[in-house]
């Protein structure tokens, strides 16, 4: 379940039309501030009108004259924590809505006077979590989320994230017990978007798909921001169960209905990246080539088509981001350097290796996906012997997974 479809499934009165607003406000908010700051460190005024600094998305055009407001009501109160709450909130969500990190970079910076802080209100410690989840600190976001239905149980969003988290993380018992409690405070809506990613993963495929059927009119008249998450997550199940055409047919659906909406646009590439169809995958992200995952699926794109050149060039692009987040002393995305190492360099040891450390953290069908493939790759059965115990005891069901352990048992 994605993350921005927590505020729209709590009890609340506030219009998911106001909160799509509020993300248009952060979205402007960035570009403002971007703005300030160029004019205040590195100065640089074009000598020609015609010259283009920057192409901003569409997003990021709306909301300027209430961003001015809200900032310098920050900027007068900094330690206001209802100001606070605000701003951050409005820059994670443009950072989910757009898989941009550069907003949750800015509201990692806002919220840093509470960041270490024991002393924290509920509020500020869901917007720490929802930070933390982002830089995949799972179990340090799992603790301010327990600690925020201890002081708020009626609350209903922390469940929400504990569920998806702990889901995330292979925990199927927690996160349905997260549901379940979240059910009793939201509604069967909720605990059903909730509880239908997990049924998926546990071998109660036919229970997810009845309760998508059951709860679709619903969405489709209360909760419309949750129509791209149903065409998603029917698209995913159709792929798992080896509906190929069928999972097409959902992905294109959702982008009819919502074009700009980047993580359907990343999941339906990586669909098309798993049929070996690379023809689409440029045209649908070529607008977000400066996100290293994006980047990574074009170059592995442009290398089933056979564009040796345009492969290349994105690959030492993307050779040359890793290395600059190495000289940081930070670490790259392994689910990203394991493909970059399996699918673009032939390197499928390191891939395997980084496959493997990612799958510790991050256990959905993708993450064991690619150890399997690295495994297969590496010619190494035996490192993919956990993950094969996984999926058998958690009863997942997946053909691509299935295909690829039996080729590993057959080395």
């Amino acid at each position: 379940m994605e993350p921005a479809l927590i505020k729209h499934l709590r009890p609340t009165r506030t219009s998911p039309v106001v909160c799509m607003a509020f993300a248009q406000i952060a979205a402007a908010c960035l570009a403002f501030a971007v703005a300030r700051k160029s004019l205040a460190d590195d100065f640089y005024l074009p000598d020609d009108d015609s010259v283009v600094l920057e192409i901003l998305p569409d997003f990021l055009k709306a909301g300027r004259a209430k961003f001015v407001e809200i900032q310098d009501q920050l900027r007068e109160n900094p330690a206001d924590e209802k100001i606070v709450e605000q701003v951050v909130s409005l820059f994670i969500d443009a950072g989910e809505n757009n898989s941009d990190p550069r907003y949750l970079g800015i509201a990692r910076t806002i919220l840093d006077p509470w960041w270490e802080s024991e002393s924290v209100t509920g509020p500020i410690l869901l917007l720490r979590a929802r930070i933390k989840e982002h830089d995949r600190q799972y179990d340090e976001a799992i603790a301010d989320l327990i600690k925020v239905n201890s002081m708020q149980p009626s609350d209903g969003r922390e469940l929400i994230s504990l569920a998806r988290l702990y889901a995330l993380q292979g925990q199927y018992g927690q996160a349905r017990d997260a549901a379940k409690r979240l059910e009793e405070i939201a509604g069967t809506v909720a605990y059903l978007i909730c509880l239908i990613p997990i049924d998926v993963m546990t071998g109660n495929t036919k229970d997810a798909l009845a309760a998508i059927e059951s709860i679709e009119p619903d969405i489709k008249s209360n909760h419309q921001v949750a129509t791209t998450w149903l065409n998603m997550t029917r698209a995913k199940i159709a792929e798992a169960l080896g509906n190929v055409d069928q999972a097409d047919g959902f992905y294109r659906e959702g982008l009819k209905h919502n074009p700009d909406r980047f993580t359907l646009k990343k999941a339906y590439a990586d669909f098309l990246i798993a049929q070996e169809r690379g023809d689409m995958v440029v045209d649908l992200l070529k607008d977000h080539s400066d996100q290293d995952a994006v980047l990574l699926k074009m170059a592995i794109a442009a290398k089933l088509l056979g564009e040796k050149s345009k492969s290349e060039e994105y690959t030492r692009e993307l050779t040359a981001r890793i290395d600059a987040i190495r000289r940081r002393g930070d670490y790259p995305d392994q689910r990203i350097s394991a493909r970059y190492y399996l699918d673009l360099i032939s390197k499928p040891k390191l891939a395997l290796r980084d496959a493997l450390a990612n799958w510790e953290n991050r256990k959905e069908l993708e993450d064991s996906r690619l150890v399997l493939r690295a495994a297969l790759a590496a010619k190494r059965p035996t490192d993919a012997l956990p993950v094969k115990r996984f999926l058998r005891v958690a009863r997942t069901e997946d053909v691509i997974s299935q295909r690829l352990i039996s080729e590993l048992e057959s080395l």
